[in-house]
């Protein structure tokens, strides 16, 4: 039940539940056009009003306490270090990505309505941003004025991406690899170079030895021969 009760499942059913009320709106109804729109405009107001309140209270609060920020992955790029903001900074900073975001979503649904003549993009935007207001750690931060600890800790832990995840795998495969697996063989290899000195210190041991005995047999040869010289 706890998944069922999760931010990312009760956005999914609202979302569906969206696109199948809809397919039961007339997309050509000037009066529900005209509803929508209004939908859209009021979501609008709301985020800039977000903006500019949440904006307000984190420069009045002026929190110089510094975090460490993790860098934004790339693909195909390994990450740097952790880059050292104070708690104003990184906050202001999330403001300003959600302006953007939103900007973009905006002009992006403007052209599917404007250019498209596609209708339900206003509602389903306007209620899925208005759930994502409602999620936003700022919000329960500096609205609800929740303690930031815990899941509100900064700086704050993007959802996984699975598909994200699995591209990265794709471009970096050795990032994956089993740490565990890696140690084991690096002790084979030194186990092998072990026993590969020790083979060699055996084998130079033997050559020594060999080359002792052969010394001695023409030491002896030699005796042999210069005695019966003498005789």
């Amino acid at each position: 039940m706890a998944g069922l009760a999760s931010p990312q499942v009760r956005n999914l059913v609202i979302f569906l539940g969206l696109l199948y009320g809809m397919r039961q709106v007339d997309q050509n109804d000037p009066v529900a056009i005209n509803f929508c729109r209004i939908v859209f405009g009021l979501y609008l107001l709301l985020g800039l009003a977000f903006q500019a309140y949440v904006t307000k209270v984190v420069t009045d609060k002026k929190d110089t306490r510094e975090i460490e920020v993790p860098p934004q992955p790339a693909l195909g790029s390994p990450a740097g270090p952790p880059e050292k903001k104070t708690v104003m900074e990184y906050d202001l900073g999330q403001l300003s990505t959600q302006r953007t975001q939103m900007l973009m979503n905006s002009l992006m649904v403007a052209f599917f309505h404007f250019k498209m003549g596609q209708v339900s993009p206003l509602v389903m935007t306007s209620v899925m941003g208005i759930m994502r207001f409602l999620d936003d750690p700022m919000f329960k931060i500096h609205v609800l004025k929740n303690e930031a600890v815990g899941a509100l800790e900064r700086p704050f832990k993007a959802d996984a991406n699975p598909l994200m995840g699995w591209l990265m795998g794709q471009m970096n495969p050795e990032a994956g690899a089993n740490p565990e697996a890696d140690g084991n063989a690096e002790g084979a290899i030194e186990g092998e170079d072990e026993v590969t000195d020790d083979d060699g210190d055996s084998n130079e041991s033997n050559s020594h030895e060999a080359e002792q005995e052969e010394n001695g047999e023409d030491d002896a040869a030699e005796e042999s021969e210069e005695s019966k010289k003498t005789k």
